[in-house]
Parts: C-alpha cells; sequence; structure tokens
C-alpha cells in the first residue's frame, strides 16, 4: 500500500466490532518427546498473552495512528482480566465492551 494511503489513515475514528480474545504464548524448553504421542514435553518457563481477534485490528489500527473505539463481549475469567490488565489495553477506547452477567 502507498505512504499516502497509510497517512489518510491518521486522525480518523474507526469503530472495530468482533471477537475479543487474547492469543497465548507458553515460553519454555523442550526436554524430550513423549513416547505415548508425539508431542514436546515441555518444561515452562513463562505465559505471555496478547491481544487477538479484533482487539488486534485494533491495535493495528492504533499504530497508523487511527483513533479506534473497540466493541465486543468479555467473559468473567482469567482472560478477561489478561485483556484489562494488557498493555494494548490504553490504546482505544473501550466504552463498547460488554462482560457477561
Amino acid at each position: 500500500m502507498p505512504a499516502d494511503t497509510i497517512a489518510r489513515f491518521a486522525g480518523q475514528r474507526v469503530l472495530v466490532i468482533g471477537d475479543l480474545m487474547l492469543d497465548e504464548f507458553l515460553w519454555g524448553k523442550v526436554s524430550r518427546i513423549s513416547p505415548e504421542a508425539p508431542v514436546p514435553v515441555v518444561r515452562l518457563d513463562r505465559r505471555s498473552v496478547a491481544m487477538g481477534g479484533a482487539a488486534n485490528v485494533a491495535r493495528n489500527l492504533s499504530s497508523l495512528a487511527v483513533g479506534v473505539d473497540l466493541a465486543g463481549f468479555v467473559g468473567h475469567d482469567r482472560d478477561a482480566e489478561d485483556h484489562d490488565r494488557s498493555s494494548d489495553a490504553d490504546l482505544f477506547g473501550s466504552d463498547w465492551i460488554c462482560g457477561e452477567d
């Protein structure tokens, strides 16, 4: 995409509606392959999460200097808490994010 086209995104306001999810990454070292199934046996060192789905689209748009409001539903679970604590959560408006009752 030409740079002048991308520059026209700056200052626009967009509402992103969609599935709010987290991408979870498990980091560690593989010690061996399990004899019961062809899967690696991993000693976990850490876990990290990043916004996925519509939240990822919102993050990408905000990197283009687009004002973003995000609309969607989240549950009442650890993933919802991780979503709220994510370092990306302050990049866009969240007034339209609804939780389950």
